[in-house]
């Protein structure tokens, strides 16, 4: 299999010979397509989190008694419609390179 050398005025300065074992096969689009996504996932950093329920630094004592304030019942202030308490279902570190 016979290919130009193209240098960077895209000009032809020369030609190679490839072999047709390794540069002659049939293109699998499958395998293509699953590393050009393999590649991109793996730019991204993950590195963003948020605390959890669990993470918050606070006490577990009721924020107030169930009943007679006319307030919606509570059991913790690290809920996550409290103000200064953790998200539900917040970002996690991790990495997007690996499928595993």
């Amino acid at each position: 299999m016979k290919c130009d050398i193209i240098n960077l005025d895209s000009k032809s300065v020369g030609s190679v010979d490839l072999p047709e074992s390794v540069f002659g096969i049939e293109v699998r689009e499958d395998i293509l397509h699953r590393v050009v996504r393999w590649q991109l996932a793996k730019r991204q950093s993950g590195n963003h989190k948020t605390k959890g329920r669990g993470e918050i630094q606070g006490s577990t004592k009721k924020p107030f008694k169930q009943k007679g304030t006319g307030r919606a019942r509570q059991g913790s202030t690290k809920v996550p419609q409290m103000r200064g308490g953790g998200k539900a279902f917040g970002p996690v570190v991790r990495s997007h390179g690996c499928w595993c």
